[in-house]
């Protein structure tokens, strides 16, 4: 097609979780759809360094929770996130390798624009610094962000050295795209003449019902592995202190439904969903119980209450983490309760709200929200739009 450009998306679209994928597959299908005279795909790539902690992932997490089967459970469910790769518009090449100097001579002179993120591309602390996430070489290609964040980085803490490659990095950008206000600091505090700008998470930009999901077989998939739809279910993605409380409250009106991870107080693990059927489990939900960023965000678009848990961290003492930014840009902060509020005191005020938004679930207020917080999208494709059209006129 006569000035057709390249888009690639640099993501971490081959982690075996599920907020990774979605809004990878999120993010490049809503490019698609907004450009439909140019090609978009994802770099096939990955580092090996995550390679290997996702492999040993399944041995760790099965010894953790003390479960038979746990493991073969475990293997199965990130063989389906293999399989559903071929759902995203890979390149024609695959990569994992921390080498990213051999990362870049591949993908040199290849495409027009690279967009690295969403998610979590500027924390090294997994792969390592310098990586590939921060694009810092002449690629032939213009770079943008989209919606990266540094969440889990201590930017404080960074060196000299560390900070100077990063204002190389950053300052060959034509756009920088941020998902949430550390990041935006993080950045600030490289390069104060910078000017990132905020992007919802991609996951705001997915159209539920486009997903390659049949709800009445999912329906179907879910009674053959024992759930019973004449009970009103309950959603966990999180830990198993969590699970005790949840369990100890609920179960006996109640089944407890555990999706992602397994956890001792479910009566199900959901270990078999690919991303998409993940993506939309969530409706059968009366509500859900989770610690995780995209849990929450996936719940919430299902119009399920959720009831968000979130643990401590070294980080959270400095910074506001990804879910706590996010339910403040969305007002739902109400939703949001601590770790330390899962001992006995604590917890009658979770299962208080727990009640009071199944009774109350303001289903306007949220659908509001999200659809407001998702037009942050149109400043990073107007962006990409004048990027792209550089040089017809």
């Amino acid at each position: 097609m006569k000035n057709s450009k390249k888009i690639a998306i640099i993501a971490y679209h081959k982690s075996y979780n599920y907020g990774a994928f979605i809004q990878c597959y999120s993010l490049a299908n809503k490019l698609k759809h907004d450009f439909p005279d140019h090609s978009v795909e994802v770099i096939d790539y990955m580092s090996l360094s995550a390679h290997k902690i996702y492999k040993n992932q399944i041995k760790s997490l099965s010894s953790w929770i003390h479960q038979p089967l746990a493991q073969i459970k475990l293997i199965k469910r990130n063989h389906i996130f293999d399989i559903s790769q071929k759902h995203l518009p890979l390149s024609s090449f695959s990569l994992t390798s921390d080498s990213y100097d051999t990362l870049f001579a591949r993908i040199r002179n290849t495409y027009d624009i690279i967009i690295t993120g969403s998610d979590m591309v500027w924390n090294w602390n997994v792969r390592g610094f310098p990586n590939a996430y921060f694009l810092n070489s002449n690629l032939g290609a213009k770079k943008m962000s989209y919606a990266a964040s540094s969440y889990g980085q201590d930017y404080t803490q960074v060196s000299t050295v560390q900070s100077l490659y990063l204002k190389e990095a950053w300052s060959d950008f034509v756009y920088l795209g941020v998902r949430d206000k550390a990041t935006e600091e993080f950045v600030k505090s490289v390069n104060n003449n910078l000017r990132p700008v905020h992007n919802c998470d991609p996951a705001f930009l997915l159209d539920l019902k486009s997903l390659p999901v049949n709800m009445d077989l999912l329906r179907n998939k879910l009674v053959k592995a024992g759930v019973n739809f004449n009970k009103p279910l309950i959603g966990i993605m999180g830990n198993n202190i969590l699970g005790e409380n949840i369990k100890r409250l609920f179960s006996e009106k109640f089944q407890i439904i555990a999706v992602y991870e397994p956890n001792k107080s479910a009566d199900i693990f959901l270990n078999d969903l690919n991303p998409f059927e993940w993506a939309r489990v969530f409706s059968f939900f009366t509500i859900t119980f989770t610690h995780f960023f995209h849990g929450t965000l996936l719940s919430l678009l299902n119009s399920t209450p959720t009831i968000i848990v979130e643990g401590s961290s070294n980080y959270a003492k400095k910074f506001d983490t990804k879910i706590k930014d996010v339910l403040q840009r969305l007002d739902l902060m109400d939703l949001y309760f601590e770790k330390e509020d899962l001992d006995l005191k604590g917890w009658s005020s979770i299962e208080q709200a727990a009640h009071n938004i199944i009774k109350n679930f303001p289903i306007d207020k949220i659908r509001s929200a999200m659809e407001n917080e998702a037009k942050s999208y149109d400043d990073f494709k107007n962006a990409l739009r004048n990027q792209l059209e550089m040089g017809y006129l």
